[in-house]
């Protein structure tokens, strides 16, 4: 699945997948251009699984997601990493990736 937002409505959660079925969530590659100087990543990931009102799953902040802390830096692992981080001034670029098979996330009617 592909989402573009660009800009990104600040002040809302921006929704990476909605699916409807049985399945297992395999991971997240997140690629941002920054439109102003500072942190992007304010917010909390949340997997709504099976319908659930509450999150099952809720993280503490983009990086924290994607297995780094306090900001990113550039590395990469099996698993998790940042291969592309430019910086926080406009213009600069990243990608994160976190892959979810040593963690799955699985669901039977909803994500």
């Amino acid at each position: 699945m592909y989402r573009q937002e660009f800009p990104c409505v600040k002040g809302r959660n921006y929704l990476l997948a909605d699916i409807q079925g049985r399945g297992h969530y395999v991971g997240t590659i997140q690629s941002v251009q920054m439109v102003s100087a500072g942190w992007y990543g304010e917010g909390d990931d949340f997997f709504f699984i099976d319908g659930e009102p509450e999150p099952r799953l809720r993280g503490t902040g983009t990086e924290d997601y994607f297995c780094d802390g306090w900001g990113f830096r550039q590395q990469d692992g099996p698993f998790y990493g940042t291969p592309l981080w430019e910086g926080y001034e406009a213009g600069n670029r990243g990608t994160a990736y976190r892959f979810h098979i040593p963690d799955p996330v699985t669901f039977k009617k909803s994500l």
